[in-house]
């Protein structure tokens, strides 16, 4: 929509006016040339603020899913498909966009699906290695995926993470997820 506030701006700017007839050429040729430059601007970022627009649109579906009171749980599941969507639209418009890998490797974390989450998360990773977010949820993908090695290096570095392990153990375990109870015990060890 603001490009079409300038080209607007750049109507009334040339309009009927009665200057000097030595400063008419100039006086003409600036708003051209910076409705010109604007145009360019907008042609050459758009791919970065469609991907913004895209993420944006995808957080507050992320967000209403996990905070909304009273939803239903394939209401809930729903948005975060929305969300997901988002994402995805923003990786269409920039490839390297790190957050939206990171929250596509983050839902695919919490729905259970390792590996697209391992995917997603490392190019976060390599994009941003710093993040704490990105460390720690390849480090949980690494970790739910058996991949213990990988993820070692990754969980030493999250403050806390021990206790955080024991009670992941213990909840896993409540839900009949052995295996990745054992992970986590296995992981609270190595990290003493």
């Amino acid at each position: 929509m603001p490009p079409l506030y300038a080209l607007l701006g750049l109507a009334v700017a040339t309009g009927p006016r009665r200057p000097g007839r030595a400063k008419v050429g100039r006086r003409r040729l600036w708003p051209i040339l910076l409705g010109l430059s604007v145009l360019l601007l907008a042609f050459l970022t758009w791919p970065l603020l469609r991907a913004t627009y895209e993420l944006n649109r995808g957080a507050v579906q992320e967000i209403r899913a996990d905070l909304a009171p009273g939803l239903a749980e394939g209401a809930r599941e729903g948005l975060r498909s929305a969300a997901a969507d988002h994402y995805r639209a923003a990786l269409e418009a920039w490839p390297e966009q790190t957050m939206a890998h990171r929250r596509l490797g983050l839902l695919a974390l919490e729905a259970g699906e390792f590996e697209a989450a391992i995917a997603h998360l490392e190019r976060a990773w390599r994009g941003d290695p710093t993040h704490p977010a990105n460390r720690k949820g390849l480090g949980y993908a690494y970790l739910w995926a058996g991949r213990l090695d990988e993820a070692e290096p990754l969980l030493r570095t999250v403050p806390q993470v021990r206790q955080e392990l024991e009670t992941w153990a213990w909840w896993r375990a409540k839900q009949g997820q052995q295996r990745l109870a054992d992970y986590a015990r296995q992981m609270a060890e190595r990290l003493r």
